[in-house]
């Protein structure tokens, strides 16, 4: 599996602790079931960003797709009902868990779909209608929709669209082949996102993330996303 790679310890190293973590995440689940309490538990596993062992150790942070895309996984024995074994391929972040956590337990009744606060997992909407802000600090900001990935600068007008999953490398730039319609739909949330960057960087410096006096154009985008985004 890697002789002959440039990274060669690295992807050995790597493949050594999957393979113990494995074992032991098996050992732990099974002592769960042995005790009578994994049918009474929810089990979240997530994983960290970062880069494939193949690449080396340098400067992770240099791939982006492997910053924004990180793998998890939701086990909850007898509480998923239709939804085991479901695979969600749409953009998701971080947020979501709570919401999909609630409606594991049946809070509320139909689940949370709206973009605010996150949304449940569990329920279904169109593939790619869901819009996440997923950036990388050290190099530039992205927004996701299903396996597209525009990524732009905080200022300049420099974007690149890519798909994801057949183009790591973003070698390919789907922008310029989009009709005039789809690049304004992209370029306006990409400025919603600048917006929304700004907005929580200003609260973050000022040391007021609970509580912070806005500006009448904020206030006034805040309430417009707040009536669009969430679904009755």
């Amino acid at each position: 599996l890697y002789a002959g790679e440039k990274y060669a310890s690295n992807i050995k190293n790597y493949l050594e602790m999957r393979y113990f973590t494995d074992v032991q995440l098996g050992k732990f689940m099974d002592r769960m079931d042995r005790e009578g309490i994994l049918k009474d538990s929810i089990v979240v596993i997530v994983g960290d960003h970062g880069q494939g062992p193949e690449f080396g150790n340098d400067v992770p942070e240099d791939r982006d797709v492997s910053v924004t895309r990180v793998a998890g996984s939701i086990i909850a024995e007898g509480r998923l009902g239709d939804s085991v074994g479901l695979i969600v391929d749409d953009a998701t972040e971080q947020y979501d868990l709570l919401n999909t956590l609630a409606d594991i337990t049946g809070v509320p009744d139909g689940g949370f779909v709206q973009d605010g606060v996150g949304r449940s997992l569990k329920r279904k909407i169109p593939f790619g209608e869901r819009v996440v802000f997923s950036n990388n600090p050290s190099r530039k900001m992205s927004i996701v929709r299903g396996h597209q990935r525009l990524r732009y600068d905080r200022m300049t007008d420099s974007v690149l669209l890519h798909d994801a999953d057949s183009d790591h490398d973003m070698e390919f730039d789907l922008f310029l082949n989009l009709t005039a319609k789809e690049q304004a739909e992209w370029l306006r949330w990409r400025n919603d996102g600048r917006l929304a960057n700004e907005y929580f960087t200003r609260r973050w410096d000022k040391k007021c993330f609970f509580g912070c006096r806005m500006y009448k154009y904020e206030l006034k985008r805040v309430k417009y996303h707040e009536k669009k985004e969430i679904v009755s």
